[in-house]
């Protein structure tokens, strides 16, 4: 029995043999390594379509409340003045005009009186 054993001990420490263990080794420390980088990846992606997911939810409350807001009258009336700019009757509308807009507008005007056509106007006595 004890050759046996001894057979058996001889062979597993073989060069050959520890070689092929080693190259198996090798290769299993590869694609662990490999699974852990995919591990992270996914964990990553997972993240990002997480947020995006509570992106998705957020826009879908705020358009729900925008839909619960347009089934109410006021709700109504608020959105087309916004969006027309009109007032009921007997409603007075108030335009600000905010000052740099008002200096571009005079350069506008500053620029169209000097054209072409408005020099021929101004010569026939228009």
């Amino acid at each position: 029995m004890k050759e046996g054993k001894r057979n058996n001990y001889r062979f597993w420490h073989s060069p050959l043999v520890l070689i092929i263990l080693f190259c198996f080794l090798l290769i299993f420390g590869y694609k662990i390594i490999d699974l852990s980088k995919k591990n992270i990846e996914t964990r990553n992606q997972k993240y990002f379509e997480l947020d995006k997911l509570n992106n998705l939810k957020e826009k879908e409350n705020s358009l729900l409340g925008g839909i619960a807001k347009l089934q109410t009258d006021e709700g109504v009336e608020e959105m087309i003045r916004e969006k027309y700019m009109v007032a009921r009757e007997n409603e007075k509308m108030v335009t600000i005009v905010e000052e740099g807009n008002s200096s571009k507008q005079g350069e506008v005007e500053n620029n169209k009186s000097h054209g072409f056509w408005s020099w021929i106007k101004r010569m026939l006595g228009k």
